[in-house]
């Protein structure tokens, strides 16, 4: 029997911004837009995307907002 590996709902790119919506670090979307000049497609590098990353604790969910970019 094949063992099949099953992809993670939230690593999964999404279709369009989801704004004012839960994201998950490895996720993208098409609204992607980078932070600092970060080379990663990814969530957490998105100028979108509030991890709290300027609190003393990141958080593992995020929230997009879309198109408002966070500082």
């Amino acid at each position: 029997m094949e063992n099949i590996k099953k992809i993670k709902r939230d690593n999964l790119p999404l279709d369009k911004p989801n704004c004012e919506g839960n994201v998950w670090p490895r996720q993208y979307c098409p609204a992607f837009t980078p932070r600092g000049g970060s080379t990663q497609k990814e969530c957490w590098y998105c100028i979108f995307a509030d991890f709290h990353l300027d609190k003393p604790q990141a958080v593992d969910v995020g929230v997009c907002y879309y198109p408002n970019k966070m500082n």
